[in-house]
């Protein structure tokens, strides 16, 4: 019997332990200076990797012990906002539940700590409502910090009921499917969207607080989707906000949550189990880098979210471990230790439809997710907006998100994928945020995916400074769009007929980009074709452009996915007499 889930525990703990000794002798991660004010939740985080160590190394001698508890100490002098404070507070309660609290902090450190670690700078009493600059997430820090709040004595109980039911209200406010939209009812639904309720059972659980009906009836959904996303390679969400290692982990957060609650059938609970195990290896081959003993979101060709940046290496570092540490405790403490066999998961996948269309949430603006597969490859087509700051994003775009073929670019602007109209008057136009009619229907070879964007969204907007994103979206009503998506067995064409007023259009353009270079190009005034030798795509072909050109690797970030670099991008416009009306475009892969 292999002692799997404890092999994957040891040697997170392991890594862990290198972070913490890194920080304790002022070393670098990947060459990246460690400067504890950058990152204003790297206290906490801090904390409670060493609190993991504390509680869960019953070998360490009294020196080492000491050496971790005066780095601890280091940390009280240091910012502390948010995901850090709830961080913080999950270090006491490990400390506490071990009888270890006291010995570590005086009372009177204590008295500090409880005066810094609240949670009133997200929720302003006395309605508990979010602070303006907080997504719908932050009601789960700010509800986990008002509960371990209350468990180590520092407050009353009515501060984390009060914040759990204004999320409990937004939920019912702006979704009808149960997952919670990130904004006030614009439709942005992304990893938070879907992790939010689990993050909050989890915290239930964690604490001995019984997980009620309204928390545990948006959970199914969120548990549903995700065991429709399941596959072999351990990817989690591919479209969104943070994704790359924490889009994988995810999944294996949410499905615990649901081990621990019962809403796993037998068949899903070891699909669920083999899953977690493929992510887990999946973190230690990839997301790891071994040589620099660090996780690697930034280098080599990543890029991850901006506020992810390379300032928060050690903070990233301890906050992965810790997930995939929890989570393999609790595998192992309800289940044990036996290796999943690989047969579980493969043969799971294969049993899911070959097309799923699941809503975030109905009405005159729908927001939902169509998931596709073939054979191994699964594709995730999400209709949503990305809304402030994120609507001309490329990772919330509508597009068949798949390792290895289409990936986003955190903060991204580039139109990926996506045709973009230039007016006279300087906009730029894509059919964005504004979709109506998602449905899909089979065909004689495979299946067809409409929808139609009822006015195109203006990204942005030529000036003389040059080229100004909006940070909002904004509506082009006399712009239409009619977007079919066509799918068979290694093939999947996107064909767009955009509607015009019929004047003001100077032309249409396409980025596009790939992750090898492509070995022969056939290219004419009607169709471009490019055949790949490499990777996962055999061959692109775009039509209803008169010029295309294509360009190989350049050290540009915005060429840098969570995943690694784009190495060739494919450029294609066409010049739009005055008068037109209708134009169709069409890219197709092969792969």
């Amino acid at each position: 019997m292999k002692m799997y889930h404890s092999n994957i525990i040891n040697s997170m703990i392991d890594k862990l332990k290198y972070v913490v000794d890194c920080v304790g002798r002022q070393d670098c991660l990947f060459n990246t200076e460690l400067k504890w004010d950058a990152d204003p939740f790297f206290s906490g985080k801090l904390a409670l990797a060493i609190a993991i160590i504390l509680t869960e190394e019953s070998s360490l001698d009294l020196r080492l012990r000491q050496k971790y508890v005066v780095l601890l100490h280091k940390t009280l002098q240091q910012p502390c906002e948010s995901w850090g404070r709830y961080y913080y507070l999950l270090a006491l309660w490990k400390l506490q539940q071990q009888n270890q609290l006291s010995t570590v902090f005086s009372a009177s450190i204590l008295e500090g700590l409880e005066k810094k670690l609240n949670w009133n700078e997200m929720v302003v009493e006395p309605e508990y409502i979010l602070a303006e600059s907080f997504p719908t997430n932050f009601y789960g820090v700010a509800f986990s910090i008002a509960r371990l709040r209350f468990l180590l004595g520092w407050e009353s109980e009515i501060h984390a009921q009060a914040i759990l039911q204004r999320l409990i209200a937004h939920y019912s406010l702006y979704s009808s499917e149960g997952f919670a939209d990130e904004t006030e009812g614009h439709g942005r639904f992304d990893r938070y969207s879907i992790l939010l309720v689990a993050e909050i059972c989890q915290r239930h659980l964690e604490t001995g607080m019984p997980v009620t009906d309204s928390l545990i009836e948006p959970l199914k959904h969120s548990v549903n989707l995700v065991l429709q996303l399941l596959n072999t390679q351990g990817v989690g969400f591919t479209w969104g906000r943070s994704i790359g290692a924490y889009g994988d982990s995810a999944f294996i957060e949410i499905l615990v949550v649901a081990l621990q609650l019962g809403l796993l059938t037998p068949e899903q609970q070891q699909a669920a189990q083999a899953f977690t195990c493929a992510c887990s290896e999946r973190f230690d081959s990839f997301w790891f880098d071994a040589e620099q003993r660090s996780v690697n979101l930034w280098f080599r060709g990543r890029k991850t979210d901006n506020y992810r940046g390379t300032h928060r290496i050690a903070g990233e570092n301890i906050t992965l471990l810790y997930q995939h540490i929890y989570v393999h405790q609790l595998w192992r403490n309800i289940v044990g230790e036996v290796k999943p066999l690989n047969t579980n998961l493969p043969g799971y996948c294969a049993s899911l439809p070959a097309v799923q269309h699941i809503y975030f949430q109905q009405g005159t603006r729908p927001r939902s997710i169509f998931i596709l597969r073939d054979k191994s490859r699964l594709f995730t087509l999400p209709l949503i907006n990305g809304d402030k700051h994120y609507h001309s994003s490329s990772p919330y775009f509508p597009l068949p998100f798949s390792p290895g073929l289409f990936s986003g670019v955190a903060d991204g602007t580039l139109p990926y994928w996506i045709p973009c109209l230039h007016t006279e008057d300087g906009r730029l136009l894509m059919p964005l945020v504004f979709f109506q009619n998602p449905e899909y229907h089979h065909t004689t070879d495979g299946l067809e995916i409409t929808f139609y964007t009822q006015q195109m969204n203006c990204v942005g907007r030529q000036t003389e400074q040059g080229l100004v994103w909006l940070t909002e979206p904004e509506q082009a009503s006399k712009y239409r769009c009619m977007t079919r998506y066509r799918f068979s067995a290694g093939k999947l064409e996107r064909e767009d007929t955009l509607f015009l007023p019929g004047s003001g259009t100077t032309k249409l353009t396409l980025f596009g980009a790939t992750f090898a270079c492509s070995t022969h190009q056939i290219i004419d005034e009607h169709c471009a074709q490019l055949n790949y030798e490499e990777g996962a795509l055999n061959q692109l072909t775009l039509q209803g452009y008169t010029s295309c050109q294509s360009q190989h690797y350049q050290e540009d970030s915005q060429w840098c996915t969570p995943t690694g670099a784009w190495q060739e991008a494919i450029t294609a416009d066409v010049v739009l007499p005055t008068q037109t009306q209708q134009k169709t475009v069409s890219w197709t892969i092969e792969y």
